[in-house]
């Protein structure tokens, strides 16, 4: 059954068009069985967004996970490493066929342990519950976890974290623990990619949170207004030993705390473009080490190291043109001519090029990666559409709701609204 979903999946994953996206997206989500199957879901997903639940609904859920006449469960939050950077590759849709994928062969997997359910949830989440009287319920999750952890790389070549609940028998704690779950995903952050993490060894340490570092932060904003480098990346590397050392819940925080305090206090007020991308790309970080090298090489203004092409190859044509929209696309001016001059070619040819490797022009390919890159931050960001306009690259609100709207169908409000009410 695995392998045949994998199979399913795979074939759709392989599928780029849009409308065969959307087409399957629709089957899939009349695949749902029952009204009870949905309602714990939603349950579910109330319970994983810090929403509130209403008793009928809290008495339903302990009625579902009740084994043997006894009520107890374990929360499993799943997420998919670096998920970001396949939304950038892949677009949101067709990522979101393989989370929905993954959820179906985690419930499966798990099932063999117990009763389990699964959600999706925004972002790069998977919640999935289980009640199971087993007596060796620890070893046969770790058990679990390697299974589908093993299955999802082998078909997908997509890497699993996972944070681990205790096992839960008091039904009015529920909210309050499954909350808990989703700030100990943050010590993902800090582990990387593949981590393991189970709410028993954290505990003490979640109970008190340390304060950010203003002493260290205020050193480094002297190293920047001094130049002195060396004093810099010390001040960098003492940051982050403090926040690795701590196992601190909030570091994804405190890595745009840190960037805001410099922004603040040094001259890099004066570069508000440059910033703003630092910015989105903190945003989108997936995990402690890459978030710190980025604000490193924003200190120290370094800039990767750049491709070398050849210009009559379409492969490097296209990995340069993919890698320059990627890091200007939030640039109002960006343009067909900017790829042309880096390739030292007219822009006429560098367009005809652009359209027969990609199959679209230019500008119509940059729009729709402008769009898709505002659904995510539309879904994953409490920021006004304004700035979201403003990070995608787009000189007026106005000219970016009618683009939104052109691409997707409706304004991006009624997306973003729309998305709070489903995975």
């Amino acid at each position: 059954m695995v392998i045949a979903i994998c199979s399913i999946i795979i074939i759709l994953f392989e599928k780029n068009s849009k409308k065969i996206t959307k087409k399957f997206l629709g089957k899939i989500a009349d695949l749902e069985h029952d009204s009870e199957k949905l309602e714990i879901q939603s349950i579910i997903y109330k319970l994983f967004s810090n929403s509130s639940v209403t008793q009928r609904e809290l008495a339903f859920f302990g009625k579902t996970f009740t084994v043997n006449n006894e009520f107890g469960c374990i929360a499993i939050l799943i997420t998919v490493d670096g998920y970001n950077k396949m939304i950038v590759q892949n677009g949101f849709d067709d990522v979101a066929i393989i989370k929905y994928g993954i959820n179906n062969i985690a419930e499966e997997i798990f099932s063999s342990i117990g009763r389990c359910k699964g959600v999706c949830l925004n972002q790069n989440g998977i919640a999935l519950v289980l009640s199971s009287d087993s007596q060796d319920l620890t070893e046969k999750l770790q058990n679990a976890i390697r299974t589908l952890s093993q299955t999802i790389e082998n078909h997908f070549n997509i890497t699993l974290s996972y944070a681990i609940s205790e096992y839960e028998k008091t039904l009015s704690d529920i909210p309050k623990n499954f909350n808990a779950l989703i700030h100990l995903d943050n010590y993902r952050f800090i582990k990387g990619y593949k981590s393991v993490v189970f709410q028993e060894n954290y505990d003490q340490q979640t109970a008190k949170p340390e304060s950010f570092p203003t002493q260290i932060a205020d050193k480094l904003i002297d190293a920047i207004n001094e130049e002195n480098d060396t004093e810099i990346d010390n001040c960098i590397f003492e940051f982050s030993k403090y926040v690795i050392m701590s196992n601190l819940p909030n570091a994804q925080e405190w890595l745009l705390t840190l960037f805001m305090y410099i922004s603040k206090k040094t001259s890099f007020t004066e570069t508000p473009d440059e910033a703003l991308e630092v910015l989105n790309n903190l945003i989108q970080c997936d995990i402690f080490q890459d978030g710190i090298s980025i604000i490193r090489s924003f200190v120290l203004n370094k800039d990767l190291p750049e491709t070398s092409l050849n210009n009559d190859s379409a492969d490097d044509f296209e990995e340069l043109a993919k890698k320059m929209i990627v890091q200007k696309y939030s640039e109002p001016d960006f343009n067909i001519n900017m790829l042309a001059e880096k390739l030292n070619i007219t822009t006429a040819y560098a367009g005809r090029k652009f359209a027969k490797i990609f199959g679209k022009s230019f500008n119509a390919y940059l729009a729709e990666y402008r769009i898709n890159t505002a659904t995510y931050l539309l879904q994953s960001m409490d920021i006004k559409i304004s700035k979201i306009s403003e990070m995608c690259g787009f000189n007026s609100t106005t000219y970016f709701v009618t683009i939104f709207k052109k691409h997707i169908g409706i304004t991006p409000q009624q997306y973003r609204d729309h998305s709070k009410l489903i995975n």
